[in-house]
């Protein structure tokens, strides 16, 4: 585990958030945006995205995904936004998947932003809990999560999402266990380790959504 030291302000900073299914990606990325003011994208909103337009079949397609996240971080630095959250499900040994993370990060790094790297850990029995209702948001229930709830959880190993200690962004890169239902455990393990001080943690809300 790396700790990243802060030697600017909390300008002009992107944090990839990643990890496997149900790790926790969402409810993370929404009180990191809260407590640092940066919008957040969410991986599924993507995918919903591409499927609203091309339906079902389209959702697995990684250029279409590539494609949109990389508009959207275009138009996070247009805006002139302080900074940006994204989180993705990333396989770490799939060169597809690994182009389409360095093209959304390339849009940054281009103006000089940094880009740091945040990978949520969580073990199978806990991440596999979260997929039931209510944790579950009910738009966000599909086949996947119809077989880890009826007890077959083989789709999850069809990747690699976690690191090994292998990491291509060693320099970039912390890990934040997410074990617990709220957010903010984690989110205050994110922020110690990225060097982000003064920020207060005593008014945190709970929130129940886990993705």
């Amino acid at each position: 585990m790396n700790t990243i030291t802060n030697s600017a302000p909390l300008d002009s900073v992107c944090i990839v958030l990643f990890g496997p299914h149900a790790v926790g990606k969402l409810t993370v990325g929404a009180a990191l945006s809260e407590r640092l003011g940066y919008p957040f994208v969410h991986h599924r909103d993507v995918h919903d995205l591409v499927v609203a337009v091309w339906g079902a079949e389209a959702g697995g397609n990684e250029r279409l995904h590539r494609h949109f996240r990389t508009r959207i971080c275009e138009e996070a630095v247009e805006r002139g936004e302080r900074g940006f959250v994204f989180s993705c499900v990333w396989d770490l040994d799939d060169d597809e998947h690994r182009a389409g993370v360095d093209e959304a990060c390339a849009v940054f790094r281009r103006v000089g932003w940094r880009v740091l790297f945040v990978e949520l850990a969580a073990p199978l029995s806990t991440r596999v809990l979260r997929v039931r209702p209510p944790l579950r948001r009910l738009y966000e229930r599909d086949r996947f999560d119809a077989d880890v709830m009826a007890g077959k959880p083989l789709r999850w190993a069809l990747g690699r999402f976690n690191s090994k200690g292998d990491f291509p962004y060693p320099q970039e890169h912390v890990v934040a266990p997410n074990e617990d239902d709220r957010p903010w455990p984690a989110v205050e393990s994110v922020l110690a380790q990225l060097s982000f001080d003064g920020l207060n943690f005593s008014g945190a809300r709970a929130t129940g959504a886990v993705a």
